[in-house]
């Protein structure tokens, strides 16, 4: 059974509706989008991988929020999905104010790439 008081645990685990405290909150709902959902190729800035499933503060301020599960106990989160490197480099500059080891990154179909193999792919199609 995967209930807690015959709650589903994923309500559990829902960074968008659980506080920093443990308490739904709708007034600090997060919303992130998952990367393995995502079609096609983009470049996004890395802000960190942590070990608690539920958004840290410091993150709150991003809008555009990504999120992966690395492990059972690990989640990555990135900002933004960029169609070029310049425009995900100029988002790592803003956000570097913020998280000062922020970094840019790419995924592919929802996997993650380097940036040099999302380069090639994009050029050898041609977009």
């Amino acid at each position: 059974d995967n209930t807690i008081d015959g709650v589903p645990v994923e309500v559990f685990n829902t960074p968008s509706i659980i506080d920093d405290e443990g308490e739904v909150s709708s007034a600090i709902a997060v919303q992130t989008t998952n990367t393995k959902e995502v079609k096609g190729i983009f470049f996004t800035v890395q802000v960190g991988v942590y070990s608690n499933t539920l958004v840290p503060q410091v993150l709150k301020a991003f809008r555009e929020l990504n999120s992966e599960l690395v492990s059972s106990t690990q989640v990555r989160y990135t900002v933004g999905q960029f169609k070029t490197l310049a425009e995900a480099q100029n988002r790592r500059d803003d956000v570097q104010s913020t998280v000062s080891d922020a970094f840019v990154t790419a995924y592919e179909n929802g996997s993650r790439i380097t940036v040099g193999e999302a380069l090639q792919r994009i050029n050898q199609s041609g977009q």
